[in-house]
């Protein structure tokens, strides 16, 4: 939760700096598809398998007229955990990520690609269980498709990766049933929705 906070603090002192107007956003709104690298078990050495469920994204950019763009990424992502042969228990997983965006200067098909810094939080659906913030960090592109001047379809694809320490655990009430090895951990998003540039 400290984490979340500070990243929070974060954003808003640098969005004190980028003159937002009215006329200079960029909202989309995404269904995604999630594929996830499995977790190594730190006790047993065993694979844990991640499942996607389902994911919706959010994209706010501020199109500032200058080399770089900037955007705040959100996503939540529920996926069912292997816990064993027999049983898997659901995680929502939340990205929030503050990134820098190059966009080309087409009007009807704009190409875009960047890179992101944030969070990102493990909400296990399990009573009693509490949550688990780690950095986060990605790497993206994706191209939006006007159907209007202001309406595009846009597709996004973005490699993920969660910056995990040695101690970090899921789904603990008490004991932990999840005690991730991994430092790194990672998956690739694919998105398609609306985006509308206001």
């Amino acid at each position: 939760m400290k984490k979340l906070l500070v990243f929070t603090c974060l954003f808003l002192a640098s969005s004190i700096y980028i003159p937002v107007k009215a006329d200079n956003l960029d909202v989309s709104l995404l269904g995604s598809y999630g594929l996830y690298a499995s977790w190594e078990d730190q006790d047993t050495d065993q694979s844990i398998g991640i499942d996607h469920r389902q994911s919706l994204s959010g994209r706010l950019m501020w199109v500032t007229g200058g080399e770089f763009n900037w955007e705040l990424y959100y996503n939540r992502a529920d996926v069912d955990v292997d816990i064993n042969e027999n049983s898997s228990l659901v995680v929502n997983i939340e990205t929030y990520q503050l990134g820098a965006v190059k966009e080309s200067d087409s009007r009807s098909m704009k190409e875009y690609y960047g890179a992101g810094l944030g969070l990102t939080r493990f909400n296990p659906e399990f009573p009693g269980a509490r949550s688990e913030e780690d950095i986060s960090f990605s790497f993206f592109g994706g191209v939006e498709t006007f159907l209007t001047d202001h309406l595009a379809l846009t597709f996004d694809a973005r490699l993920q990766f969660v910056v995990l320490d040695s101690a970090t655990t899921i789904i603990c009430d008490g004991g932990c049933l999840v005690k991730i090895k991994s430092e790194l951990w990672g998956g690739l998003q694919l998105g398609a929705g609306l985006a509308y540039r206001f």
